[in-house]
């Protein structure tokens, strides 16, 4: 992002971005499968959000609106897979504009390996260095998560393309985003080690570990399992990106 977006803003990175990548070995999801993901995904919300009153969106075909509208309640999400099933779906989006929830599941991503999972939400009075292996090990209880990252962000980063959008004088937008495309169709070497970029919070697995012992790691935390948690400060970013290049996708 470049000053003149910032200079508009007059704002600070007060949101934090957090997204997983897990169950790669799955590779035809059933309908079961589905249900465990948004039920649990669910849980995981409400747990961790006590106070979020969310709306629902189910990413699919059959599923409908709701008078015009893509999100529905939690009582017509209930209704709306009693009815339909979870066959069709492809993944559950939970948000709660009043306290800046933004969070997704996917279920299914045709010609795509494994899942993604992202939460979006206020920075207030959060400490990532514990939050995040609070979550992740929730997470961890339901998928075999492989890779993930967190770092902070403004107000208008859009958590499920992980963009900011182009400004003009007059507008904004959303462009095409082509380095998601390059990233997702590349998945499939995150077990093999690579990475898709630094950040200041990373979710390894051992071959990323291994491939990356180059870096000087301000904090690692351990999780359950074989992953681990590399913080890396702000500040000590950019000498540890030119360390690695090959590496990231």
């Amino acid at each position: 992002m470049n000053r003149f977006h910032r200079f508009i803003r007059r704002q600070k990175e007060n949101r934090y971005h957090l997204a997983f990548y897990f169950d790669f070995e799955i590779e035809n999801p059933s309908p079961s499968y589905k249900e465990k993901l948004t039920t649990e995904f669910q849980k995981l919300i409400k747990g961790t959000f006590p106070t979020a009153n969310p709306k629902f969106y189910i990413s699919g075909p059959g599923y409908g609106f709701s008078k015009g509208s893509p999100d529905i309640g939690e009582k017509a999400l209930k209704n709306r897979f009693q009815k339909k099933g979870f066959g069709n779906c492809l993944g559950l989006y939970i948000n709660d504009e009043k306290i800046f929830l933004s969070s997704g599941i996917t279920t299914q991503r045709p010609n795509e390996p494994g899942q993604f999972a992202y939460i979006g939400f206020q920075k207030t009075d959060v400490d990532l260095n514990k939050f995040l292996p609070a979550i992740v090990n929730k997470l961890m209880a339901f998928v075999n998560l492989q890779y993930g990252y967190g770092f902070s962000c403004y107000p208008d980063f859009s958590h499920m393309s992980e963009m900011y959008p182009k400004r003009t004088l007059f507008s904004s937008y959303f462009p095409i985003n082509k380095e998601g495309y390059k990233w997702r169709s590349k998945l499939h070497l995150i077990e093999e080690g690579k990475i898709k970029k630094l950040h200041p919070f990373n979710i390894l697995n051992p071959k990323q570990l291994k491939e990356l012992e180059e870096i000087e790691f301000d904090e690692m935390i351990e999780l359950k399992g074989d992953l681990k948690i590399g913080i890396i400060k702000r500040e000590n970013l950019e000498n540890n990106v030119k360390k690695i290049q090959n590496n990231i996708l």
